[in-house]
């Protein structure tokens, strides 16, 4: 895989002339841009300075480590922020808390270190590296030295000053991936891992969907799905970061990727809705044990196997599974299907998981059955678990806890507050998952999962790009691991992005996305509005011909002139980050109705007042 790294060295300063002279220490101001250096995916939100406010030059450098780097380097011992390491040169490679190679210094030679420059360098899947030495110009020195600072000041990099629970409030943290919409490119999945671990996610419940390279059938695939050697390179990563992976396979509900298709047709609940499998349709369960064992062929080591299980609206629905659960019951019914999966993983210790809405009305039996052979998922995205209704409340987690079922919970930190919102609220994010860690400590809850959904369900519109979402990521990682947000609140979180080398990517992605929304919510008012004169003036000829009808189209147009520069910069800002198709679908499901209606209401509005229409619209 290509990156560019920025090269740089820890310096110590000392200007022509002035040897003599005491040594102020250099102010930087902060800057939120790189320009065109190509250095933002590396070095985030440093410190900024200016060639010639320091009367630095190329012939002034006085170049080592600092002390306590040096020191690290010769014991080998690792820095808490980043780690020395020798290069295959003989060089000294730098990296930072993500142990990804930021820095390169040359020939190490008693504290002190040979200018090599800045160069782009190739990072192979060994880590290794190739760079070729150039000369260090303006612009790139004041890169190299914005660079350094940022390295040296560890207060503000520290990631640790978020957290402050010693252990955790919880132990198990999981953080979902959602890949059935906007998958991230394959270098943008890797990194988000890092991101996570650095937000004490300790677990990932992996969605893969139709990014998986399914064998079963292969038109499971999406058109960007990801490879086997992708597929490897997450597990080892994850692997590596300490973070255990549980895959998902959906068994029952949101069953869309396979049952869309003809082939499949057959074993659905009822034959117009692709969502719910059929429990006691033959082939049924060989169907989900073909896909399991898909999933384990890539990561056989897994602990954990969450089955979904969920949403399952048509579930009895069918002549036979009507029948069956007359004579013996929901619960019964489920577990004929379920049951046998669950077995399939325990024999090969795997603990399975489930989700908790379809067993709300199971009776004791069936719950006793099932507590010796799953652990189960509450959910819940909006206000309180103790008090959701008839999804999840208190007297149900306790009937749960009462039949001895290992508990977890889910909360969201994006996903969860429309199905086409483009940003998370962060205040119900925020809300929801404090409540989960109550439930959680009351009793005594396994873990606690923070989902991150992509789209509702597979055959629908996509939502709030991971990458636009990362401080409440952040956010819900510091609730689970201290029970409580962090003192800086959201702000204290973008921060913390910045630090971590993500704060330029998210303030992009957000802010594109802040501004689209915004426009398209305007928009569909000004439509509702538009569409209710429309339906005043044809009824009451009198109120023609309504200037301020053709004055809302001409707001209408210019909230549409705004969506498409906020699309046009959500492209820029995700343009590395997902597949160009994934970004042209989502900003699709977003600008075409709104163009569409505008065009209908266009033309009618122009027939009905067309002097008003062309003193407004005489530009068109």
């Amino acid at each position: 895989m290509e990156s560019y790294f920025v090269l740089a060295l820890l310096l110590i300063f000392t200007c022509r002339g002035m040897a003599d002279e005491p040594q102020a220490a250099v102010k930087y101001s902060l800057a939120p841009e790189w320009g065109n250096l190509g250095t933002v995916d590396i070095i985030p939100c440093p410190k900024r300075i200016k060639i010639g406010e320091t009367n630095l030059s190329l012939a002034s450098l006085s170049v080592r480590y600092l002390q306590d780097e040096d020191n690290r380097l010769k014991t080998g011992e690792d820095s808490p922020i980043r780690t020395l390491k020798k290069g295959p040169q003989g060089d000294i490679v730098l990296k930072d808390n993500f142990k990804d190679a930021v820095l390169l210094a040359g020939k190490l030679g008693k504290g002190k270190v040979v200018v090599n420059g800045m160069c782009p360098g190739i990072q192979s899947p060994d880590n290794s590296y190739d760079a070729k030495p150039c000369k260090i110009t303006g612009p790139e020195l004041t890169v190299l030295c914005n660079s350094i600072f940022w390295l040296t000041n560890k207060t503000e990099m520290r990631s640790t000053q978020l957290f402050e629970s010693h252990p955790p409030v919880i132990g198990r943290r999981c953080v979902h991936l959602d890949l059935k919409g906007l998958p991230p490119t394959p270098e943008r999945l890797i990194r988000l891992l890092k991101v996570f671990a650095a937000a004490r996610y300790n677990s990932v419940l992996v969605e893969w969907e139709d990014a998986f390279p399914w064998t079963v059938d292969r038109r499971f695939r999406s058109v960007t799905a990801y490879s086997p050697a992708v597929v490897k390179k997450f597990v080892k990563t994850a692997e590596d970061l300490g973070m255990e992976i549980i895959p998902l396979v959906q068994c029952l509900g949101h069953m869309e990727t396979p049952l869309r298709l003809p082939k499949y047709a057959f074993l659905r609940e009822t034959p117009s809705d692709e969502s719910v499998l059929n429990p006691l349709a033959p082939g049924a369960c060989e169907l989900i044990e073909r896909m399991m064992d898909d999933v384990l062929t890539f990561m056989p080591n897994v602990k954990r196997f969450h089955l979904g299980g969920d949403e399952a609206v048509t579930f009895g629905t069918h002549p036979e599974t009507r029948r069956y659960i007359a004579r013996h019951g929901k619960g019964a019914l489920y577990l004929h299907h379920v049951e046998p999966l669950l077995d399939r993983l325990l024999g090969q210790n795997i603990r399975p998981m489930l989700w908790h809405d379809m067993m709300r009305e199971w009776d004791s039996s069936a719950l006793r059955r099932l507590a010796r052979k799953t652990d189960l998922v509450l959910w819940g995205y909006l206000g309180h678990p103790y008090a959701m209704m008839n999804h999840c409340n208190k007297a149900m987690i306790e009937r749960f806890a009462r039949h001895k079922i290992p508990l977890w919970g889910a909360t969201a930190y994006k996903g969860a507050d429309g199905r086409d919102i483009d940003l998370p609220d962060i205040d119900k994010r925020e809300a929801n998952a404090l409540g989960w860690m109550e439930a959680a400590r009351n009793y005594h809850f396994t873990g606690v999962i923070a989902t991150a959904w992509s789209r509702w369900t597979a055959s629908i519109f996509q939502n709030e790009p991971i990458d636009g979402a990362l401080d409440s990521a952040l956010n819900v990682g510091v609730i689970l691991h201290d029970g409580k947000p962090p003192k800086g609140g959201i702000e204290a979180c973008r921060r913390e992005l910045c630090r971590m080398g993500e704060g330029r990517i998210f303030d992009r992605t957000r802010n594109a996305l802040s501004r689209l929304g915004d426009a398209r919510n305007n928009i569909w008012i000004k439509i509702r509005y538009l569409r209710q004169l429309l339906a005043t003036v044809s009824q009451d000829g009198r109120r023609r011909p309504c200037y301020h009808m053709v004055k809302l189209l001409k707001d209408m147009a210019n909230d549409l002139a705004n969506a498409e520069s906020a699309s046009n910069d959500l492209r820029k800002a995700l343009s590395r980050l997902l597949a160009p198709v994934w970004i042209k679908r989502y900003i699709a499901e977003r600008m075409e109705p709104l163009c569409e209606e505008f065009a209908s209401l266009e033309a009618r509005v122009r027939k009905i007042s067309p002097a008003a229409y062309n003193t407004l619209f005489h530009d068109r």
